[in-house]
This record gives C-alpha cells, sequence and structure tokens, in this order.
C-alpha cells in the first residue's frame, strides 16, 4: 500500500471512530464537558494511534467484498484464443518483427507523476503546522523564561497541585505552559486585581493543570498537522479547546459562585487579547468563541458537574478501547470474489497458450485503445491482463506492465490467472529486463496481501506460485499456511509432499538434481517446483526421518516414488536417482508403520 493510500485509508477509520465518538457524545450531552472533554480525548488518542495500530494490528474482516465485479466477468468473455501459438514461437517471432514503430506509438507516457506530487504537497502542509506548532511553543517559552517568579499566599487555600507562578508584563492573559512541571503565567499587573478575580484565574489555570489541557492541546495541534486533509482533525482540536474552558469554567464557577462577575473576568480578558494572536493554547482567552461561553456562564448553561474521578475513567476506557481497535483493525475488504478467468477450465498448458496468445495477437493501436478502455473502467480486469501479455512478449513499456501487474496483485489477488505461472504475471528478472521495474514492490505486495488475506487460500497459493520462482523460503512458508488451514485439502498436502520431494533429491544430489521430471500437458493444476537452500534441503530431509506425519510422510514418498518412475523411462538410473528411490520405500513403509498404530 502505497504511503497516500496509506493515510486514505487512515482517514476512513478516523472518520469511523469520530462517528463512534459523537454517538457517545450525544447519548452523554447532559454529563457536563468533563465527559464530553474525555470522550473526545479518546477519539483524539485513537487517530493518532491509527497509522500504527494499522501497522501492527492483525486485521479484522467484518465488511463483505466490494471486490465482486460483474463487468469483471463480462469482460473476460470478450478476450480471443489461439491456443494453437506455442510459448517459444511467440517470443521468437516477437525478438524478429517487433519495430521501433510499434514501440513508440504505445508510449504514451505522463512525465507527470501525480502520486509523488500529491505526496509532496501533503509533506509540505504537515511541516508547515507542525513548524507553526514548535514556533508557539518557542515563543511561549521565551516569554515564560523571561517572567519572574512570584509567590501567592492565595495558592495555599486551594486544593489544587501548586505549580511555579511567574509574572510578566509581556502578556496580557494568564496562560500555563507545560506538562511535567507546568507554569503558570500571570500579567504583571495581577496585584491590582480584586479577591474574586484572582482567586477566579487561579483555579481556572489550576484547572488547567489539573486536567493536563496543555498536553491535550500538543497532541490536537500535531494530529491536526498529521491529518491536515480531514476535517475531523481540524475540528476536533477546536472541540478540544472550547470543553476545556468550559470544564474549567465551572470548576471555578463551583468556588466563585457568581456567574455575573465570572463572566465579567472573561470578558475582560477577552477584550485584552483582541486581535493579538495568543501563542499558547491554555490561555484563560483560548478560545474564539468567548461570546457563547460568556452567554453560556450568565445563563446558567455551565454545567457544574464534578470532574471524572477513577471508576468513570475505568468504565469510559473499557468501552473505548475495544472501538479504538476496531477501528484500526477492521478491514474493508474481507472476502475477494474475483470472477473466474476463460483460462480457468482448460489444462494448464492450454491456459498458458491461450494468455500469450491474446497479448500477442494485440495490434499497438488495439493495445493504445485497451489503455483508454482501462483509464475509463479500471476494473476491466480481462483487458489488463491482454496488456500484460503484450507487454511482456514485445518487451516493451515495461513501466506500463509494472503498473497493470501491481494494480493485479493489489485488487485481484485471487486471480486463477496467476496459477499459470506464466512469464506474464513473472516478478522474477529475466534476460530481456522487462520484469525488473519495481520488483521489489511486487514483492513487498504480495507479503502484504498474503497477511492481510490470511485465511484466503486463493490468495496464498497464488503468492506460493509467485514466489517459488523467486524465494523458495516464502513459499514454503505459505504452503505449510495453507495445508494447516485446510489439512483434510488433498491439494495442499501433494503440493508440500512435492516440495520435501525435490528437497530429498537435492540432498542426495547435493544440489539441484541433474534431471527433473515433465509436467503432465493435460493436468489442470501444475504444481511449480520450490527450490530450497541445500542446508534446508537437508534440514526437510531429516525432517521426514523423524516426523510423526502420515499423510505428509506417505504423499512424499509417492511424489518421489511417482517422479523416479517416469524418470527412470526416459533416463538411465544414477545414483541420485537410486538413493532417492530407496529413500522413497523407506518413507512409504514408515508412513504404513505410523498408519497402524
Amino acid at each position: 500500500m502505497g504511503i497516500l493510500a496509506f493515510f486514505g485509508e487512515a482517514a476512513l477509520r478516523a472518520s469511523l471512530l469520530g462517528t463512534m465518538g459523537g454517538i457517545a457524545a450525544w447519548a452523554l450531552r447532559r454529563r457536563g464537558p468533563e465527559v464530553q472533554h474525555a470522550i473526545w480525548r479518546i477519539v483524539l488518542a485513537g487517530m493518532l494511534a491509527l497509522p500504527l495500530l494499522m501497522t501492527v494490528l492483525p486485521p479484522l474482516a467484518i465488511l463483505p467484498s466490494s471486490n465482486v465485479m460483474t463487468r469483471a466477468a463480462n469482460a473476460f468473455s470478450t478476450i480471443r484464443f489461439s491456443p494453437s501459438i506455442g510459448i517459444s514461437s511467440g517470443f521468437i517471432s516477437g525478438l524478429r518483427n517487433v519495430t521501433l514503430e510499434s514501440s513508440v506509438s504505445l508510449q504514451r507516457r505522463n512525465p507527470f507523476q501525480w502520486p509523488m506530487f500529491a505526496l509532496i504537497v501533503y509533506a509540505a502542509v504537515a511541516a508547515l503546522l507542525l513548524i507553526r506548532i514548535a514556533s508557539a511553543w518557542r515563543r511561549a517559552k521565551k516569554a515564560t523564561s523571561a517572567a519572574a517568579r512570584v509567590s501567592i499566599g492565595l495558592l495555599n487555600e486551594l486544593e489544587y497541585p501548586r505549580p511555579e507562578m511567574r509574572e510578566s508584563a509581556e502578556v496580557a492573559v494568564p496562560f500555563t505552559l507545560g506538562c511535567r512541571n507546568p507554569i503558570i503565567v500571570l500579567p504583571n499587573t495581577w496585584r491590582q486585581w480584586d479577591d474574586f478575580k484572582l482567586r477566579s484565574v487561579l483555579v481556572h489555570e489550576l484547572a488547567h493543570v489539573h486536567r493536563g489541557d496543555w498536553a491535550t492541546a500538543l497532541a490536537a495541534g500535531t494530529n491536526r498537522a498529521v491529518f491536515w486533509f480531514h476535517p475531523l482533525a481540524w475540528w476536533l482540536e477546536n472541540r478540544l479547546a472550547s470543553l476545556a474552558e468550559e470544564a474549567c469554567d465551572a470548576r471555578a464557577l463551583r468556588l466563585a459562585g457568581d456567574p455575573s462577575s465570572y463572566a465579567r473576568v472573561v470578558l475582560e480578558f477577552a477584550q485584552a487579547v483582541a486581535g493579538t494572536q495568543v501563542a499558547v493554547p491554555t490561555s484563560m482567552a483560548r478560545t474564539s468563541k468567548v461570546g457563547r461561553r460568556i452567554n453560556s456562564i450568565l445563563e446558567g448553561r455551565v454545567s457544574l458537574s464534578r470532574a471524572m474521578h477513577g471508576f468513570s475513567w475505568a468504565l469510559m476506557l473499557a468501552v473505548a478501547v475495544p472501538a479504538v481497535y476496531g477501528a484500526g483493525a477492521f478491514q474493508l475488504i474481507s472476502v475477494l470474489t474475483t470472477p473466474p478467468s476463460p483460462y480457468a477450465s482448460m489444462s494448464h498448458i492450454d491456459g498458458v497458450r491461450a494468455i500469450l496468445a491474446d497479448g500477442w495477437t494485440l495490434t499497438p493501436d488495439e493495445a493504445a485503445k485497451l489503455e483508454s478502455e482501462v483509464g475509463r473502467d479500471p476494473e476491466n480486469v480481462a483487458a489488463r491482463i491482454r496488456l500484460l501479455s503484450h507487454y511482456t512478449q514485445y518487451m516493451v513499456l515495461s513501466e506500463l506492465r509494472s503498473k497493470h501487474l501491481l494494480w493485479l496483485i493489489e485488487h485481484h489477488p485471487d486471480s486463477d490467472v496467476f496459477q499459470l505461472s506464466t512469464p506474464v504475471t513473472a516478478m522474477a528478472p529475466d534476460y530481456s529486463g522487462v520484469n525488473s521495474p519495481d520488483i521489489e514492490r511486487a514483492r513487498i505486495l504480495w507479503l502484504e496481501q498474503a497477511e492481510r488475506y490470511a485465511t484466503n487460500t486463493k490468495v496464498l497459493a497464488n503468492a506460493a506460485t509467485v514466489f517459488g520462482a523467486s524465494d523458495g523460503r516464502i513459499a514454503f512458508e505459505l504452503l505449510k499456511r495453507l495445508r494447516a488451514l485446510e489439512p483434510q485439502n488433498p491439494e495442499w498436502l501433494d503440493w508440500l509432499a512435492e516440495v520435501y520431494a525435490t528437497a530429498v533429491r537435492s540432498s542426495f544430489a547435493n544440489g539441484n538434481p541433474r534431471v527433473r521430471t515433465v509436467s503432465s500437458a493435460s493436468k489442470q493444476t501444475v504444481h511449480f517446483p520450490v527450490n530450497l537452500p541445500l542446508i534446508e534441503s537437508r534440514l526437510l530431509k531429516s525432517e521426514l526421518e523423524s516426523s510423526s506425519d502420515a499423510a505428509l510422510v506417505g504423499s512424499t514418498a509417492d511424489a518421489l516414488l511417482s517422479e523416479i518412475a517416469v524418470l527412470k523411462t526416459r533416463f538411465a538410473a544414477d545414483p541420485e536417482i537410486q538413493a532417492s528411490e530407496a529413500f522413497a520405500k523407506e518413507l512409504h513403509l514408515r508412513a504404513q508403520q505410523l498408519r497402524s498404530r
């Protein structure tokens, strides 16, 4: 998944999280600003954690697939076949006849890379917003450092923690800075305030300290920078600031008991900062909705409910944690149901010939038209496969080949086309270089799909087929997972047994066996060899000698004996074939003994 797609998916998940938070906030709307603020603080924490949760959490498949494409099935019916054309004739003719004019007519490259441009724009805006946060923090830190320490006796009468107090002629309103060692800065005119005003200000700012609003505001600003493209991030920052002020007003009013006098204090500070920029998020005049805030105070609409304590937080977190987990782990696509291709009903060799013929008979003009069709209808799978076949055989436009191959892996990793294991869908490098672009991207994408669809046997089988030619270790692990998912499915057992049989022969041959059998052209499913390093082949041979898996031991013996029987009719027996045959007979006897226990 590209980074833009990653953040796009994160935005969708954030919307789900915000919706759940909105429902909870509406249901508990009468519980006061403390509870409301706690709900949206949890949404903020979940939103910030989404990129990490999406990376580390195992997927939860909860929604039906969006890849059920009926028009893809209809498009497949337009494919033209010519099975009589073989693999070698297609490539040889292609080397002779492909012309420079054909290549040039197909080159409709767009030098402007929209994904990279979008990524640069995203990073630039995010960096700008983070720089603004850092700049505001530096200004506040500078003002705080220049402020003089003061001692206020009234603090001893208040119930909150007593942070360091300072005064400055550079500030117009009180504000709080810091989390671990918070500092409250007052205007140097605080000595001229009456007792009510000083007490109200101190209680309000101490409430910010007690509630940790400075850290919340900083997290909200960071979240806005990361998700600047999402309206929820901007709304959430403002909403948390408003609720924090309401909660602190509520604590001050519980102590002061004089709404009109307190409203006058708030109005004075609002007038003092009118037309200026407040550098910190926890000043007494932080919110821009001062008029609404004063009306709420005067009309008695500020809830005087008590602050949340341990049990309330535990109860809320017990509900919130599963919701955040679900938002980070759920999958929009749970089951892939890509329609079968026409090649699925053919024998393997006929399917290979058909897919190659469909690309080889494609003219440059027809390829250009198909590219236009794909642009209009990205789900035209048949067109993509024909274009893949064309670009592969004519060895042109490797970038377009990579584009279509990566799209097919990302959107239809369960397609039966991958089971044919033709050069059309290969990701291993070859002499022509047509497979070279984006090999690593294709590899990573297959690994991601194998994890995303960890229970989809079609996807795992396709990934095993693809990796069989390039990374035998991964292919072998995928085969073991397939058998664990469906232990009664003979296909996975047979395929795994073939890998063990190859490992046995490799062990006796001190590397790759000299001769191998040729798959039957009439077979519907062909399992391509999975080659492992010699040391691992020897380990698998040793594993068979002590294995208690009767089915695997017996199937490996059958695979070895079947392969050797064919080889003995075509080639003279050599020491490796004789040793492999003897070992297979031992395995056969061992399997019988295991079954009789």
